[in-house]
């Protein structure tokens, strides 16, 4: 198994944040939610070899080998948190100036949010 870095881990994840994906999107297409803050936690190894070299690499499995060489290694968590450039005021204007989507999305959130129903179950106070 080849050992990734944390920098692919990251960019991995943006990429999957950013391409569209169709199937998705049929699955739920209402974009009533924003994603503020993406946070990951990554295990992470830390070696450092007999030569004074560091190696980091992301924990993804087991692992099997043979040989000798003389290096400590030790476990650590990573947490990494992502943001948007832009702020969420920034995102919704940008989004919402579009007057089809716009409608979609308030008609949608008022029957996500105003329910006239006891589908969301408990009782009455």
């Amino acid at each position: 198994m080849r050992e990734i870095g944390l920098d692919e881990v990251i960019n991995q994840v943006k990429r999957e944040l950013l391409t569209p994906n169709p199937a998705a999107k049929a699955n739920d297409p209402y974009p009533l939610f924003m994603i503020d803050k993406i946070e990951l936690e990554i295990a992470t190894r830390i070696s450092v070899s007999a030569d004074g070299s560091i190696k980091f690499s992301v924990i993804g499995g087991a692992e099997a080998g043979v040989g000798v060489s003389r290096s400590e290694e030790r476990s650590h968590v990573v947490r990494v948190s992502l943001s948007p450039v832009l702020t969420r005021e920034e995102l919704v204007a940008e989004v919402l100036k579009d007057e089809k989507v716009r409608q979609m999305v308030s008609v949608d959130s008022q029957h996500a949010f105003v329910r006239h129903d006891n589908s969301l179950g408990g009782e009455a106070e």
